[in-house]
């Protein structure tokens, strides 16, 4: 099956050929993707007026925007053809046609809200070149496996593949990144079994911990919503049968602090590391009254310090993966949680500690250059962007179609409204930096009145391929 899928994959590969350029002289060793769920331009406006800066992506060589529309919005396998009401249009966009006894006071938000897409079909797009259905994960529209490009790059480069993640490990994002199929989401044991059983992947770390709940406390009885209670028991036993053959586990604060300084003993091939909380690493504890009331709490307030860092997370991934050589797939998956919450603190704050990540790569690959034996920016494309946008807009955007938040200064939560609890068709930033990074401005061959030249999320794949493979 694999060996079908990488022979599929050419007809993709002979496409990034058609596109590449002598502009594009080095390639990438490695790739870092790094996604903020459901960040959209707004969620980066809010941030930088919150901090009083902006974030050090915000200012790459590459800053684009980017279209997310899936196949269709159905949740199951079904027909191959695009619905093409869901293909973004800035005409539909941008309507602002009122519409009366509705809910949603202009047609643009009405159109942007009922055609948006999934984070599960959003990063399989990124990962295969195909447009599917919501709550896909690396399927095509009929539920048929398609190359992902962990795949692709461990058999053909060898390249070897790490997943981090803020909320749990076998949800939408983490899941479409490891290079796993399935026809849904929702089969949340069975793809962390599969997750497991991968032979290209290094790494991966996340929440969804059963014996914790989002405050830290032990469970009584574990929740195994997300991992069975078999695999469960195989990884805590650490003996030689079975997944703990292979996989390390750790769960601790003091663990993921010695992973990322080098200090940890690693004594098995591949490590899993499951943070002490369930549905996330920050957003959910109780603190402030918790994500879903107390929405003026500002952020960083009363936080858990019994979980890592999405840093120390990031650094310890890289600590057990090549020096070169591989694909790092790493998403803050708690902005889209706080976002569906309508939590405009804690969306800031899971923003912040993304950008700091990004802070953290951004210097790790600066200081390495110049040495051929580690990544840095002479061998490793680095692109960030989100999966989906949220509708977050300006507080008077009951009013004044697709006005935008505006500051009440450093520190204080800016002028902003949610106008939906769930995702939007709008376009996301991307930003891009190392060889390869000038792919996607070729593909941005589309014009947006709003944020310019923009690419699709599809293209990803093709960007990524292109720029880890050797030219023919």
């Amino acid at each position: 099956m694999l060996l079908k899928k990488v022979l599929l994959g050419a007809t993709a590969l002979s496409l990034v050929y058609g596109t590449v350029t002598q502009a594009q002289a080095q390639q990438a060793q490695n790739v870092i993707y790094l996604v903020a769920d459901g960040a959209g331009f707004n969620t980066y406006l809010s941030t930088n007026f919150f901090n009083g800066a902006e974030s050090v992506q915000e200012s790459w060589p590459v800053a684009l925007a980017m279209s997310t529309y899936p196949l269709r919005t159905e949740s199951s396998p079904g027909a191959l053809q695009q619905d093409t009401d869901t293909v973004y249009d800035p005409e539909k966009n941008y309507d602002e046609t009122p519409i009366i006894d509705e809910s949603l006071e202009f047609a643009g938000y009405d159109w942007t809200s009922r055609t948006a897409p999934d984070s599960a079909n959003t990063i399989s797009s990124s990962m295969t070149g195909v447009k599917t259905y919501n709550n896909a994960v690396n399927v095509d529209g009929a539920g048929n496996d398609l190359l992902t490009f962990a795949e692709f790059t461990d058999t053909m480069l060898g390249l070897r593949t790490g997943v981090v993640t803020t909320v749990q490990w076998a949800d939408a994002t983490p899941a479409a990144f490891s290079g796993v199929s399935n026809d849904s989401r929702g089969n949340r044991n069975e793809i962390t079994d599969q997750i497991l059983n991968a032979p290209y992947i290094d790494v991966v770390i996340g929440a969804g911990n059963p014996d914790f709940d989002n405050d830290g406390a032990q469970r009584e009885t574990p929740d195994y919503t997300w991992i069975s209670e078999a695999t469960w028991t195989d990884l805590l036993d650490g003996d030689d049968d079975g997944f703990s053959a292979e996989w390390q586990l750790i769960q601790s604060r003091e663990d993921f602090n010695a992973l990322a300084n080098g200090s940890l003993d690693v004594n098995r091939s591949r490590l899993l590391g499951v943070v002490q909380s369930f549905d996330g690493k920050q957003q959910y504890r109780a603190a402030d009254g918790g994500l879903d009331t107390n929405y003026d709490s500002l952020p960083f307030e009363n936080m858990r310090e019994d979980v890592p860092s999405l840093p120390t997370m990031v650094e310890g991934a890289l600590n057990v993966l090549p020096d070169n050589g591989f694909f790092l797939g790493i998403e803050q998956g708690e902005v889209d949680r706080s976002m569906h919450s309508n939590h405009l603190g804690r969306t800031i704050e899971a923003m912040t500690e993304f950008n700091e990540t990004v802070a953290f790569i951004d210097e790790y690959l600066t200081v390495n250059i110049g040495d051929p034996d580690r990544a840095s920016y002479d061998n490793t494309l680095v692109v960030v962007t989100a999966d989906h946008d949220h509708l977050l807009l300006g507080g008077d955007s009951d009013t004044v179609a697709f006005s935008d938040p505006t500051s009440n200064g450093v520190g204080a939560l800016p002028n902003a409204l949610f106008q939906t609890g769930g995702h939007s068709n709008r376009l996301i930033p991307v930003f891009a930096k190392g060889p390869g990074s000038d792919l996607l401005a070729i593909r941005a061959d589309q014009e947006d009145p709003g944020y310019g030249a923009y690419l699709d999320q599809a293209d990803l794949f093709q960007v990524f391929v292109g720029a880890t493979t050797p030219q023919p």
